[in-house]
């Protein structure tokens, strides 16, 4: 069928008719495809909150506002023509694409580095699953506000060099929020806690509760959590709090708007 043979009014029915999702697939047929799609359905295309690119074991598919759509079905294919297991092609992605506001990324298999100029550094929130060298790399150069990372395995030093750069101002500038999870190895809590000048309250002090939103893959909705921390670290130069939470095979950071006198006051 040549989509283009009907009238206008007919071409903007079909259209209209069409879920997000093939609308999405439909728009990469050719040039004129996608300026017709936009053209006609951008009212739409407005409502969309995020869109999510991602993985499994058979396919790469297409997400807008939570729902999966098949785009390729051959992993063979998939895997040596897409690449997308490969940390290079996805610099090459983001460098071509404005600042996200929304990243997720599964990608326990991926090789390779992002470049430290990486515009995956600069979303505002990131979702990332991966290598080991992936996770501490983005705790280095991330630029964004919130973190949410997952890892099979991390290290004592690589916590405790996070939490002391981060007290040092030398990484995680803008940084509101960072949850680490680890879903192999796990790390003693106290043994950070010799290495990094993590406070406590003391027991005269009400605890702070640190509220934040939990996200989680391909999911637009935000789950409020409260998280009561008494340990807390401070950056040097402008004594801002970030309240800090350590166990077995999780780490929790967030970033306070008040200094050490007025968290504690």
């Amino acid at each position: 069928m040549n989509f283009f043979v009907y009238p206008y009014v007919i071409q903007k029915q079909i259209l209209n008719f069409m879920s997000d999702q093939d609308l999405f697939i439909i728009s990469l047929c050719s040039n004129n495809m996608r300026k017709s799609v936009t053209f006609n359905q951008w009212s739409r295309f407005r409502k969309i909150k995020y869109v999510t690119y991602g993985v499994n074991n058979h396919s790469i598919y297409v997400s807008l506002d939570s729902f999966l759509h098949p785009f390729l079905c051959l992993r063979e294919k998939l895997d040596n023509e897409v690449n997308v297991k490969r940390a290079k092609h996805w610099d090459d992605y983001f460098k071509s694409n404005r600042i996200q506001k929304r990243v997720e990324i599964y990608s326990e298999e991926a090789v390779g580095r992002l470049k430290k100029n990486s515009r995956l550094y600069q979303a505002e929130t990131l979702l990332f699953t991966g290598s080991k060298l992936l996770i501490t790399d983005i705790l280095v150069y991330f630029k964004g506000h919130q973190a949410f990372l997952q890892t099979p395995e991390c290290n004592i030093s690589d916590i405790s060099s996070f939490l002391t750069r981060w007290m040092s101002h030398n990484c995680c500038k803008n940084l509101n929020l960072l949850i680490l999870n680890l879903l192999e190895s796990s790390i003693d809590p106290k043994e950070v806690m010799k290495l990094v000048d993590i406070k406590k309250l003391d027991s005269s002090t009400k605890t702070p509760v640190y509220l934040y939103n939990n996200i989680s893959y391909n999911q637009a909705d935000k789950v409020p959590v409260e998280l009561p921390i008494r340990t807390y670290v401070v950056r040097d130069c402008d004594q801002i709090v970030a309240s800090v939470h350590i166990e077995e095979k999780k780490m929790v950071l967030g970033v306070w708007n008040m200094t050490e006198k007025q968290f504690i006051d």
